[in-house]
């Protein structure tokens, strides 16, 4: 008997080969029990040669072997990228209390500061001119160094050396000096020290805020910072 085999039954080996392929190709990066099935089965009726179904599957055991580890590298990755933005959450971004910078560890901070307030009066007749005013235009900076230091540094850009300050006819707008520069050192428990230019702690008016006060004026007795009352020295 004629072992050889026919054309139209290598065709159909070739058929059955090609099929193969094209599934495995369309499977996932490594030999799924499904895939080695066939390629047993294959292996098994001479389809393909013991050195083909060898390589296939040593080539399908590195891709699983890169898919592993590639799996392994982006979960190690992820993990330190997360643990990288929980450790500087806050550095570089907008404070709590304010708008400003600190840094990774929280000991060194710096913040913005400042207010504007306008006064403006608008006379119906008789021989006062209207008038605008920039009655307190502060900008500064304050914050902390190494924990211990915390200071701030406040211009004033305004008119509030007095009430009466400023133009009657227009806009007073010039920096009339520093309004509070002091810092503070705080590393002993329960005492505190301050050297600088800052509020003395004294009159209750003074002590509140111009944020804070009714008017956009104090009372005549501290119209006038220092005049009457100690304010800022």
């Amino acid at each position: 008997m004629n072992n050889t085999p026919t054309p139209l039954f290598a065709a159909k080996r070739i058929a059955v080969a090609v099929a193969t392929v094209c599934a495995t190709l369309a499977a996932p990066a490594y030999a799924t029990d499904d895939v080695k099935n066939v390629l047993d089965l294959m292996l098994k009726k001479g389809v393909i040669s013991q050195q083909d179904y060898d390589q296939f599957m040593k080539d399908n055991a590195d891709s699983a072997e890169n898919k592993q580890f590639k799996e392994q590298r982006l979960d190690k990755d992820v993990a330190k990228a997360n643990a990288y933005i929980l450790k500087n959450a806050e550095t570089g971004q907008v404070m709590k209390n304010g708008l400003g910078f600190q840094s990774a560890d929280g000991a060194n901070t710096v913040g913005l500061t400042g207010r504007v307030h306008f006064d403006a009066r608008q006379y119906a007749q008789g021989h006062l001119q209207d008038r605008m005013e920039v009655r307190r235009a502060r900008f500064g900076i304050k914050g902390q160094i190494a924990k211990d230091f915390k200071y701030e540094l406040v211009g004033d850009f305004g008119a509030s050396g007095s009430s009466s300050a400023g133009s009657d006819t227009g806009m007073s707008n010039t920096f009339t000096g520093t309004d509070v520069a002091y810092v503070d050192y705080a590393g002993i428990k329960d005492v505190s020290f301050r050297v600088g230019r800052f509020k003395m702690p004294f009159s209750l008016e003074q002590l509140t805020s111009s944020n804070n006060i009714d008017t956009i004026e104090r009372s005549l007795m501290g119209a006038v910072e220092g005049e009457f009352v100690p304010a800022k020295e």
